[in-house]
Parts: C-alpha cells; structure tokens; sequence
C-alpha cells in the first residue's frame, strides 16, 4: 500500500512494444506520445482518490496480436486536506498575444491550518508562494506566449516543510498574435427573422481588439406601417390609443450606443429609437477601417394587439379579473379601471392570429364575485383591435347556488319564480358532469351581458351562471310574469304567446328558443311546443303584439321549424 497526499494521482510511464494497439489505467483508454527511442511510448492519466479509501491503480498494454501485459499497485490517499485548484481549471486554453504573460493561480484547500504553506511550480521549474487568505491562495505564474501545453503543480506544506497535500492541473496556451482577427458571432444571427424592434446587436470577436478602432455601422430599410414610438417613460400596454404612422426609410443610418465588455472581445450596439415592425436592418462591422463582418436581419412584422375593458352590470370597472383567449393559451388580468390587453411583449412565435376569436371572461368564475361572459372579437393583423365594452354579471349574494341534475322533472328556481322541466334532457356541465349548482338572477335588458336580435330583446331574463351549461332534448319552462307598478294590466295590450329566448353559444347572441303561453289568472308563462334551448345562459321572454300571434300558433303547433319562425320574426 502507498500512502500518498495527491489527487488526482498522477500516472505516468512507458510502454515498449513496437506493435501497441493500446493503453488503458483501470480499464480506462489512455493517450501515448512517442517515447526517447524505438518502440517506446509514453502515457499519462490521472485518478481522483478519496481520503482513507485503498484504490488499485491498473495500467494494461496491449498489441495487436492480442497479448496484455498489466502493472498494478495499491495507493491510498492520506490527507486530511483536498486541494480545488480553481484558476487555471484543468483544460483551460490560454491566449496570448504571442509574448510571455501572467497567468493567474487560485487555489482553496479547505481545513488548513494557519502556519501551512501554498507553493506552485509551473512546468517543473522551481515553487513560488502563492498569498494566502483564509482557505484561498492566490498569485500569477509567468508562462511562455507560444501554443503549447503546461502542467502546474500546487503544494502545501506544514511549518515543518513536510508536504501535506498536492495537486496537478494542465492547460495549454494558444497564440492568437499570429492569427488575424475576426468576427466570431454577431446577434442577432446572419439572416434571422422575427426579431424584436427593440433587440441590441453583440458582437464577438476571435481576440482582444482596441476599442478606439472598432466600428459597427447599422442601417434601416423599411416601407410600410409601424406603431408610432410612445414618449418617454411610457408603455405601449398602457396607452389607450397607439397611432399607426406609415414609414419609407432606404438604409438610414441608425444611431445608437456602443458598450464594450470586459476582455474587450464583445461589443454590444443599443439603438437610440427601436427600429420599425417590418424592417430590415443591415450590420457592417469595421476595425482600423478595413471591413471585418457583414449581416442582416428582419424585424419582426407588424404585431396584432387587443385592448378593452370589463364593467360589472352596475357599470363599475372590474378589476383584477382573468380574460383568456382560450384556444390560443393566453391569459391576463384586468386593472383597476377594468382594462386588458393581449399581444402587447408577446414573442414574434407567438403573434395573434387575424380572424374571429373568443374572449372568455373570468373563466371558471375564479372571481366568485362575477359569473362567467364569452364574447367574439374579430382581429385584423398588424392593427390595434378594440373590443366593445364588456359586461360581466356581479352575483348576488343573497342569492344561494341551487343543485340541478338531468332529468329531473320539476326544477324549481329563484323562490319558484323559474320552473324547468328536464325530464327529457340531458346536461353537460363545464366539468363534464350531469348535474352541478347554479346560481339564478334575474337581469334587465340594461345590464344584457350579450347582444340580442330584434325579435329576441327581452325587458328581464334569468341568467343562470357558471356560463356554458350544454343543455341536450326539448326543455319544458315556466317563469312569473313580473308586475309593472304593481300590476299586470299593460299584458293587455299584448298578445297571448310570447317569445321564449336563450343564448345561440355559436353566435353568442340571445335569440328566439320557443314559444309560450300567458296565462293572466295564474300570472305565469308555460312553453308551447318545442323549445330549443342548447345552452343555460339565459332563459326569458319577449312580449309579442297580435301581429305576430299566427306565426307563433304554428310554430307551437308544430307547422314551422324554429329558423323558419326567426325569420318570419326579424321582418316583423
């Protein structure tokens, strides 16, 4: 067993053998170099030891005739100090610039004491102290400028001289005076697209340059429209109207700033004004006023953005409630004045979408203060959309949520005042369940969450929150026919069928469901006929004059189909 107070261990030899197909240290292939003469090669490797632990150390040769020949011994590292040699790392390549330089040494050796010593020797010259703080030493070793490889031992030793520990680290030197220099990397990427107007150029180089005879020249080619800049200290997301300007620039200078990083081997451009949607921008790169580098890249197209604004049915901004754009994965929250906005700092992957989309707000009612409100908004690429003012219902909360499940045959709601017969259908809930509970309140035509058509513009109907409860079969309806001032006497100038109403979820407008009929004496309304309610959103009627009582006879009666009876009810 040899006790030793290196790690990694050093393991190096020579294997003669004119026909060596290989080297390996613990079954590990190793490098060889020719050797002094003849069929002699050197090798070396080295092994990581742990303290107090017995490591077998085995070097095998072989030729190509098959035949092995193998060395072994035991070592065992003992020291209680492991050296972390942290500059040079082992592997580092060094530049130069072809003349001797200083390269700095630091090492930590954790639990030395306090007279023990730190020495390094560079290539197997003789030791230098390294200056000790604490646990870290720290120096400079003077090493040759030209390519080639070193070894740099660390020792420390106790007051006594006697070495308690020592490690080795190897790296090499590459002299870059000889090579001309370049432009390693510019960013962003030769030809890239989708970049951000407001994106900084980097530079790289291939060695230290002097800064004083750099230049980077930026030019902008643009012809289109673009978002007018916002004024200082302003965001695009929180101004209420972007003013689009159109711009016709043909390689325009851009001015801007260049920053140069330590090691002076990175430059960094910033332009003073970001540059339009659309452009392309254009990089020369000069040094001592021969051209080193050449690029370009496309500015990201015109962005689409969507702004608008959520009040409750009490007019009151909304504030702090989520609107998604489902089926595109984007989500935000409104402000204190109801405010949102979507595509403002989204990635040129990710733009909107022109076309139709589905504004869902506050989904899954996570505001238990509000119900649930989906609304169309049609985008137009590269301009700034405004979606209408939206309302959101404020639940009552004296109103309790109430459980309802398919097929039950008497659903009494809001105190009795709404009666729904689902002896014949079935429900899908948001979760996918068939039944769930419901909250019910009666809105008046004012605070409508959704647009209605002429023929289905009720003064009050029942909205049933969460949004979305999928109704399938013909649904059986009762309401109460509200009083105005106490009596029921204006129901005589109208007709004795009404318009039943509900949400088209694929419109999302309120439109004729069915028909029903008045009943004075018990004040009450009762569905006639098929009624076609696809979704719970909402549930009332419209009072009909004589006019129109013959065509809601038929459709009662099963003469027309429900388009049939809305047509015939638009030209009325």
């Amino acid at each position: 067993m040899n006790a030793v107070v290196e790690s990694p261990y050093p393991v190096k030899g020579v294997v003669t053998e004119a026909n060596l197909a290989g080297v390996s240290v613990n079954d590990k292939p190793v490098g060889v170099v020719p050797g002094a003469a003849a069929g002699e090669h050197a090798f070396s490797a080295t092994l990581p030891l742990t303290r107090g632990v017995d490591q077998r150390v085995t070097v095998s040769a072989r030729d190509f005739a098959g035949n092995l020949t193998s060395v072994e011994w035991d070592v065992i590292l003992d020291s209680n100090l492991v050296i972390e040699v942290i500059t040079p790392r082992d592997g580092a390549e060094l530049e130069s610039q072809g003349a001797p330089m200083d390269a700095p040494v630091s090492v930590r050796v954790p639990g030395v004491e306090d007279g023990d010593l730190f020495t390094v020797s560079l290539d197997g010259c003789p030791a230098t102290s390294l200056a000790r703080t604490g646990v870290v030493g720290n120096g400079v070793v003077t090493v040759d400028g030209a390519d080639g490889a070193h070894l740099l031992k660390v020792i420390v030793e106790d007051s006594d001289g006697v070495i308690q520990a020592s490690a080795e680290t190897r790296f090499s030197v590459a002299d870059m005076a000889a090579d001309p220099l370049a432009v390693e990397r510019i960013r962003p990427e030769n030809g890239a697209t989708g970049v951000e107007p407001n994106e900084f150029i980097a530079v790289y180089f291939n060695k230290q340059i002097d800064p004083a005879l750099l230049q980077i020249e930026v030019l902008e080619t643009v012809h289109g429209m673009t978002y007018a800049s916002p004024a200082d200290g302003a965001e695009i997301a929180k101004i209420s109207q972007v003013e689009l300007i159109e711009v016709h620039r043909d390689r325009a200078l851009m001015v801007g700033e260049v920053s140069h990083f330590p090691g002076d081997r990175m430059t960094a451009f910033y332009p003073d004004v970001d540059a339009a949607y659309g452009a392309t921008i254009f990089i020369t790169v000069l040094y001592d006023g021969v051209e080193l580098a050449r690029a370009f890249y496309e500015v990201r197209p015109l962005p689409s953005f969507i702004e608008g604004f959520v009040l409750n049915t009490l007019a009151v901004p909304a504030a702090d409630v989520e609107v998604a754009i489902e089926k595109l994965g984007l989500t935000t929250i409104t402000d204190s004045a109801g405010a949102f906005g979507f595509g403002f700092n989204l990635p040129a992957s990710r733009t909107i979408p022109p076309g139709r989309h589905i504004l869902t707000v506050n989904p899954g009612m996570k505001n238990r203060n509000f119900g649930t409100v989906q609304k169309y908004i049609t985008v137009q690429e590269g301009r700034l959309n405004a979606a209408p003012p939206i309302l959101l219902p404020a639940l009552s909360t004296s109103i309790p949520f109430q459980r309802i499940v398919s097929g039950d045959a008497q659903i009494l709601l809001g105190d009795g005042a709404l009666e729904l017969d689902l002896s014949q259908a079935e429900l899908t809930f948001p979760d996918q369940r068939d039944q769930g509970d419901v909250h019910v309140q009666v809105l008046s035509i004012g605070s409508l969450t959704h647009a209605a058509l002429a023929s289905a513009r009720p003064h009050w109907v029942y909205c049933l929150q969460p949004m979305g409860v999928e109704v399938s079969g013909p649904v059986g309806v009762q309401m109460e026919i509200p009083a105005h001032e106490g009596s029921h006497g204006y129901l005589e100038y109208y007709g004795d069928r009404v318009v039943l109403v509900g949400l088209d979820p694929d419109a999302l407008m309120i439109i004729p469901a069915g028909v029903g009929l008045l009943d004075p004496e018990t004040q009450r309304v009762t569905s006639e006929g098929v009624v076609e309610l696809k979704r719970l959103d909402y549930i009332g009627y419209v009072l009909m004059t004589e006019a129109a009582q013959p065509l809601l006879e038929q459709y009662a009666n099963g003469e027309i189909d429900l388009r049939r009876m809305i047509s015939e009810l638009e030209k009325l």
